[in-house]
C-alpha cells in the first residue's frame, strides 16, 4: 500500500497527500501534481463542486437576509405565487416569488466571476462596508448588473438611502446597463429606504420618491416575460403608495391602465398592490367596485 500523510480534516472528510501513483483507494479521486496526489472522496469533492456552481450565480436573498415582516409576508403567500430556490428547480423556496434557478431564470448582465462579490455585498454590515465591496467590485472590472443589483437590494432591506442613490449614481458613471429586473429591485429599495430605522417616512425622502421611479421606469426597456412585468408593476404601485402625492396616484391610475392592456397578465400580487394603492389614498368606492366586479377574487387573499 502506498504511504498516506494525513493533511488535514473538514466537515467530515479526510485530505491525504499520497505518492503519486496509478493506485487511488476505493472511492477517492486524485488530484495533484507529478509526484503528489491530492487524495478526497468522490462524494466530498462533488459537494464541493456543486456548491461551487451553485452560489457562483446565485445572486438573490436568502431567508436571513430579508427583513423579518417581508420575509413572513412571503412565507405567507400562497406557493401558487413561490418559485424554484436557487440552483434547485425542483424545490421551492418559501421567499422567492420571481425565478432565479438557472433553468429558468436569464443570466444576462450576472456573471460568475461577480459571484464571490455577490456573496460579499450581500454579507455587507453597513454603508461603508457595503460601498467598500462594490468598489473593489470595480477595481476589479467585474461590477455588473448583478452586483449593482445586489448592493440595492441591500440598501433596500437596511434602508440606507444616501447608499442607495450612490449606488445607482455610480451605475450610471460605470455605463452598467441594469435591465428591468434591476430597476424593479431599485423602485422597490427606493419605496422601502423611504422609511427611517426608528421614525417612519421621512418627508425628504417622500418627497424624491416619485421622480426617481419615474426616471427609473422610463429610464429602462419593458420587461420580457410574465414575471418581471408582475414584479416591476407591484414595486411602482408600492412607490405610488408611499409617496402619498396626488400625482403619485395619477401615475398608479395611468400603470394600471397600461398594464392592462399589454400582452402579460397582471397576476394576484398585481390585483392587491394596485387595491393598495386605491385604499391609501382612500378610494374605497374603487376598491368595493373591483372587488364585485371579479367575484370571489383570489387576489383578495394575497
Amino acid at each position: 500500500m502506498a504511504p498516506v500523510c494525513p493533511l488535514g480534516n473538514h466537515r467530515g472528510w479526510t485530505l491525504n497527500a499520497v505518492p503519486r501513483s496509478p493506485w487511488l483507494n476505493k472511492g477517492m479521486v486524485g488530484i495533484g501534481t507529478p509526484f503528489w496526489t491530492w487524495q478526497i472522496s468522490i462524494s466530498a469533492l462533488s459537494a464541493i463542486l456543486g456548491a461551487q456552481a451553485v452560489s457562483a450565480m446565485r445572486s438573490t436573498s436568502k431567508p436571513e437576509e430579508i427583513p423579518l415582516s417581508a420575509r413572513r409576508r412571503l412565507v405567507n403567500r400562497p406557493n401558487t405565487h413561490k418559485r424554484p430556490s436557487s440552483g434547485k428547480s425542483n424545490r421551492i423556496a418559501k421567499v422567492v416569488t420571481l425565478p432565479v434557478s438557472p433553468e429558468f431564470d436569464d443570466p444576462k448582465g450576472r456573471t460568475r466571476a461577480a459571484g464571490a462579490a455577490r456573496r460579499r455585498i450581500k454579507g455587507a454590515t453597513s454603508p461603508h462596508d457595503l460601498r467598500k465591496q462594490v468598489d473593489i467590485a470595480c477595481q476589479q472590472q467585474i461590477a455588473d448588473a448583478s452586483i449593482i443589483g445586489a448592493a440595492i437590494q441591500v440598501c433596500g432591506y437596511n434602508q440606507w438611502w444616501n447608499t442607495l442613490l450612490r449606488i445607482r449614481s455610480l451605475s450610471k458613471e460605470m455605463k452598467i446597463c441594469l435591465g428591468p429586473i434591476v430597476r424593479n429591485q431599485y423602485i422597490t429599495a427606493l419605496a422601502r429606504s423611504a422609511s427611517g430605522k426608528k421614525f417612519g417616512i421621512i418627508p425628504e425622502r417622500q418627497q424624491e420618491l416619485l421622480r426617481l421611479g419615474k426616471e427609473a421606469w422610463d429610464e429602462i426597456e419593458p420587461a420580457q416575460d410574465s414575471d418581471t412585468f408582475n414584479s416591476g408593476l407591484g414595486a411602482a404601485l408600492k412607490l405610488c403608495a408611499v409617496a402619498n402625492e396626488p400625482t403619485a396616484l395619477s401615475w398608479a391610475i395611468e400603470l394600471w391602465e397600461w398594464a392592462c392592456i399589454q400582452s402579460f397578465q397582471v397576476n394576484a400580487l398585481g390585483y392587491s398592490q394596485y387595491v393598495g394603492v386605491l385604499e391609501s389614498y382612500r378610494m374605497y368606492d374603487h376598491v368595493d367596485r373591483m372587488i364585485a366586479e371579479s367575484g370571489v377574487a383570489t387576489w383578495t387573499n394575497v
